[in-house]
């Protein structure tokens, strides 16, 4: 029997030579790359592929031939070719492909538009060696024939209809996405389209379908007052009026109807997830009618009655979606009642970690496999949904989002658990937020992507054999180094007796002076091993950049062990930092790049108290002359857009009193606070005397600052529960720029004006930043 020519490959791919009695078959660059006759871009994209990495692994060239040029001799025949078709099924799905030996030739074959795409990758895995292990790190071993079971009949479907590893702002090539099987980006007939989200938008959307509803049916809050929704910031829809119910249906089948158009132009699958979920907040309605329904079911019963209705107008005409809705924040809990989805109504899991105080009574700890003890509430509810609901779909996070800097942990222990679990309650629909930035290096960050969507195809891989052949391979001599790394942060974060999250970085006892000189240690070891190898130095420098972050931000809670020269670590992340910010952000590296390294390197240059204002209303306020920056109430991101024919634009955005009596008790108070840095920048407050009795829109300075980032926000409340991001002023080439902060706020209802008939509200319909110099003064205060 022929030796099967293999680099490491994972124990469920194996096919061993026992097991076998035909020898294998050997291919080499005699034998023809074979496409069908009318090959669709996919296919065509595929046999290209095939013969990219067939050269570079042969070291020869290989030759595609359609199959009318086909002489015979033996060959891959790729896609739906004529042997393919006689030697194989003809109900594949979408992504499913087939590997299978006919006589001579090998057959890979499948479903359209991505199955036989997947199969050329899976063959080029399984056969060939290759492996697609980062963004910019493959590994292609060198051989001079690839073996091939002669008794190779394989057929494989992804277990998820939707896959997304979600990175943010980082730049992950369409190419590299399906080559790992994710499918989604790359919306391009070559990469066989996307598995897109239908119109109008795959998260929190139904602002979208209320922002035009007459007041009379819309929203309604604690105070009894209906709002109109146009924002996914704060607000619901009211689930029991029959008008709304009618305008979301005739506007979900305008969407469908629009989609298939559009998807038939060009040719790609029409969209099957049509999301229509809570907005970025709770979901309750206080209408009476909802009240009613929510004691019946609870409030997560109130939304699957409200899909369930929307199900029944729409399932005649269209069976074949999915209507999704989010399970999230205050609708985490099944419904009581015992009341189920119907049909195709599916509902998307979004359980957070203790992090967000506000994410409803089941919390996680993201960072830790399920199994762990902190995790038994979100296990427990997963099973109670399976036993709800016929179809799931689940909205992970594998990150933490409110640390405020980067340190040294990763999930890697939690995902296998996660996505057999996902597998087991037979979820369709698979997204994770792990969302890199230039000021947001992850821990592992290639790893776990790598091994996340390697198990999102196959659930069932072995996790540790498959970390274990991807740090030989994209560490080489440096992986014991790497793998010990790996272990010793898990190790360390174990100890950790409450989640992980509901501790300040600064807090955690395991990120301690032995923590920061172990994981040191280990990587001086690791670059030593591969001193003369620069891209295995490039990726080991990731890891580097995240300890030497995290060890800088801690400097005063471990005293500087090593003994670093703080400049001399700066620049190192400088330069590990550009390594980082090139790779994944190639487009806007240059740009962000300063501002970036600002925070990186621990050199912002926050104020070094928080400005106190005395606030008085301020008239006249002439702008003339100036350079600024606008914020109608439009553009704002927090409180009720409301209608307002006094405001600018005739629209504000408005604070009630939340079903509270006292809610607006105290003084008006605002602020501008920095949530990702965790800083008061400043703090102004109205006493009663100085309050305008004319309920009418007056200027009020809310201090001078930098926009330090996109959670750079003006609160305009006590409570904090009405705040705008000033991420329009952010300034990347110039990021040190100096505004003065101004909103324009109306003050209305008896906790402000005596005698008032209004109900109490803050009104803002505008907030103007204007550009100034350090030395300045303001233009009135």
């Amino acid at each position: 029997m022929k030796k099967i020519l293999l680099c490491i490959i994972l124990s469920s791919m194996l096919f061993t030579a026992a097991a076998r009695n035909a020898p294998d078959l050997l291919i080499n660059d005699a034998c023809r790359i074979v496409t069908a006759a009318q090959p669709i871009p996919a296919e065509e994209f595929a046999a290209t592929e095939l013969k990219t990495y067939l050269d570079k692994v042969i070291g020869k060239t290989f030759t595609i031939v359609s199959e009318a040029n086909n002489d015979g001799t033996p060959a891959i025949h790729l896609g739906q070719t004529a042997l393919a078709a006689a030697n194989s099924a003809r109900d594949y799905g979408k992504e499913e492909y087939h590997l299978k030996v006919v006589g001579k030739n090998v057959i890979i074959t499948g479903g359209r538009p991505r199955g036989v795409l997947f199969g050329t990758y899976e063959f080029l895995e399984r056969f060939a060696g290759v492996r697609f292990l980062s963004i910019n790190f493959e590994h292609i071993p060198s051989r001079n024939v690839i073996a091939v079971p002669a008794d190779l009949d394989i057929r494989h479907a992804p277990p998820f209809i939707y896959r997304d590893i979600h990175p943010g702002r980082a730049n992950i090539p369409d190419q590299y996405r399906r080559k790992i099987r994710q499918n989604i980006g790359g919306n391009q007939p070559q990469f066989g389209f996307s598995e897109n989200y239908g119109s109008p938008r795959g998260c929190h959307s139904m602002h979208i379908y209320s922002a035009d509803f007459p007041k009379e049916i819309s929203w309604m809050n604690k105070n009894g007052y209906r709002q109109v929704v146009s924002s996914p910031n704060a607000g619901s829809i009211c689930f029991s009026q029959p008008e709304v119910l009618d305008r979301f249906a005739a506007k979900l089948k305008d969407y469908i109807s629009k989609d298939r158009i559009r998807y038939d132009k060009i040719g790609a699958p029409w969209p099957i997830f049509y999301v229509v979920d809570q907005n970025d907040c709770y979901v309750e309605c206080f209408c009476p009618e909802c009240q009613e329904k929510v004691k019946q079911h609870g409030v997560s019963g109130l939304l699957i009655d409200f899909m369930n209705k929307l199900w029944d107008r729409i399932s005649g005409d269209y069976p074949d979606i999915y209507l999704m809705t989010f399970a999230y924040q205050d609708s985490t809990t099944p419904p009581s009642s015992g009341l189920k989805p119907k049909g195709n109504v599916t509902m998307r899991l979004a359980y957070m970690d203790h992090e967000f105080v506000e994410s409803g009574n089941v919390k996680r700890d993201v960072m830790f496999p399920l199994s762990h003890p902190n995790n038994k509430p979100y296990n427990d509810a997963l099973t109670a949904w399976h036993d709800c609901a016929d179809n799931l779909a689940v909205w992970d996070y594998w990150k933490l989002y409110r640390c405020g800097f980067g340190t040294p942990i990763h999930n890697l222990s939690a995902i296998p658990g996660l996505v057999r679990r996902y597998r087991d309650i037979d979820a369709k629909h698979f997204f994770v937020g792990m969302e890199l930035n230039p000021t947001v290096p992850l821990t592992f960050f290639d790893l776990r992507y790598y091994l996340g969507t390697k198990m999102m195809d196959n659930p069932d891989l072995d996790a540790d054999q498959a970390i274990a052949e991807y740090m030989g391979m994209f560490y080489g001599k440096a992986a014991p180094f790497m793998q010990a790394f790996k272990a010793y942060i898990e190790k360390r974060m174990a100890e950790m007796d409450v989640p992980l999250a509901s501790v300040k970085p600064d807090k955690r006892p395991f990120l301690d002076a032995v923590f920061f000189t172990t994981l040191n240690a280990l990587l001086d070891q690791a670059e030593k091993a591969e001193a003369d190898n620069q891209a295995i130095l490039n990726n080991i420098s990731q890891e580097r950049l995240v300890v030497d972050h995290g060890y800088l931000y801690l400097w005063k809670n471990h005293n500087n062990p090593l003994g670093l020269d703080r400049q001399a670590l700066q620049q190192r992340i400088a330069e590990n930092a550009d390594i980082f910010g090139r790779k994944y952000f190639p487009a806007i590296w240059e740009r962000e790049r300063e501002s970036a390294l600002e925070f990186l390197c621990d050199n912002m240059d926050f104020p070094e108290k928080c400005a106190s204002i005395a606030a008085m209303p301020i008239d006249d306020l002439n702008f003339a002359g100036h350079d600024i920056i606008e914020l109608d109430a439009s553009e704002l991101d927090g409180g009720c857009l409301i209608k307002d024919p006094a405001a600018f634009g005739g629209k504000a955005r408005a604070k009630d009193s939340d079903g509270k009596p006292n809610y607006h008790a105290k003084p008006f108070t605002y602020g501008i606070y920095e949530y990702k840095f965790k800083k008061h920048l400043s703090i102004a407050a109205l006493a009663k005397g100085n309050t305008p009795q004319d309920e009418r829109y007056h200027w009020y300075y809310a201090g001078r600052t930098r926009v330090y980032s996109r959670q750079t926000h003006l609160w305009t409340h006590w409570s904090w529960t009405m705040s705008f991001s000033l991420r329009k002023a952010m300034q990347n080439q110039t990021h040190k720029q100096l505004y003065d902060v101004y909103i324009s706020a109306k003050l209305q209802g008896p906790s402000y004006v005596a005698d008032s008939q209004q109900p109490d509200e803050v009104r803002i319909d505008r907030v103007v930043l204007i550009k100034v110099n350090p030395n300045d003064p303001p233009l009135k205060q």
